[in-house]
């Protein structure tokens, strides 16, 4: 799996695509989102040319902007099934 990472303060030409590990299964209540793309948004911007009003420790990924996604779980969530599209904000801790 490949991420992009912020590892300098800059522009969006000084980020970097590396390798990560795959992330554990879900477990009970919990929900994993496979993305296949990702955008940057302005928050993003803002992040990496040292400008957002919370600055993250370096390194840091980026990526606020996720289009549409698949998601597996440990079991059924509210009746969906694994693989079933889900909207950006399948990513939200209320598991929804």
């Amino acid at each position: 799996m490949k991420g992009v990472f912020c590892e300098k303060l800059g522009t969006p030409d000084d980020l970097v695509v590396r390798e990560v590990d795959d992330p554990a299964p879900p477990g009970e209540g919990e929900v994993a989102v496979a993305l296949e793309a990702c955008g940057l948004g302005f928050a993003d911007l803002l992040s990496i040319a040292g400008g957002y009003q919370v600055q993250r420790p370096l390194p840091f990924a980026v990526g606020a902007r996720p289009p549409d996604a698949s998601r597996r779980s440990a079991r059924a969530s509210r009746g969906s099934k694994s693989g079933t599209p889900s909207g950006r904000t399948a990513a939200a801790s209320s598991g929804s």
